[in-house]
């Protein structure tokens, strides 16, 4: 498998899958922490499992969104967005074919790192499978540290 990195900044973690979706931000909850992970590739016949890693997101902090924009990569091509211990967590494989753009908001509001449960880094990536990718993908990782972590009790990741 090849990871090729390509992103401005870092932070770091992992988080917890779960089909619910975490509660929507109340106003000022993430009052001035909010940070971006933006990642752009050009690939050429980027074989299957080479992973796109975007960053990493620190514990505690709350994803808000995950985008990532992509030309028409070749035929039977698909993406999928996750970290180290679930390479499709945040966004399950979908085709890459034709150009497009793939969205965490289609599957969920977000999740939260919760300290509790996790305590090492994981970098967030864009997994090729399919097929080999040749084209552009510019992705971005929108998260905060939440102000007040007691609205989050109830969000993916939390603990029971």
């Amino acid at each position: 498998m090849t990871k090729k990195t390509h992103y401005a900044g870092s932070a770091t973690s992992n988080f917890a899958k779960n089909s619910t979706k975490a509660p929507a931000p109340s106003e000022g909850v993430f009052v001035g922490s909010s940070r971006v992970l933006l990642g752009s590739w050009t690939l050429s016949s980027d074989a299957i499992g080479t992973e796109l890693v975007i960053g990493t997101v620190p514990v505690g902090a709350y994803i808000l969104d995950i985008k990532v924009v992509h030309a028409a990569l070749g035929g039977s091509v698909t993406l999928q967005v996750g970290d180290d211990d679930d390479d499709d967590r945040y966004i399950t494989a979908a085709s890459a074919s034709s150009a497009g753009t793939m969205d965490i908001r289609k599957e969920s509001v977000g999740y939260y790192v919760n300290p509790s449960t996790f305590n090492n880094d994981k970098d967030i990536s864009i997994k090729i499978a399919g097929a080999a990718a040749t084209g552009d993908v510019t992705a971005y990782v929108l998260w905060a540290f939440p102000f007040d972590t007691t609205i989050l009790a109830s969000a993916p990741g939390a603990a029971s």
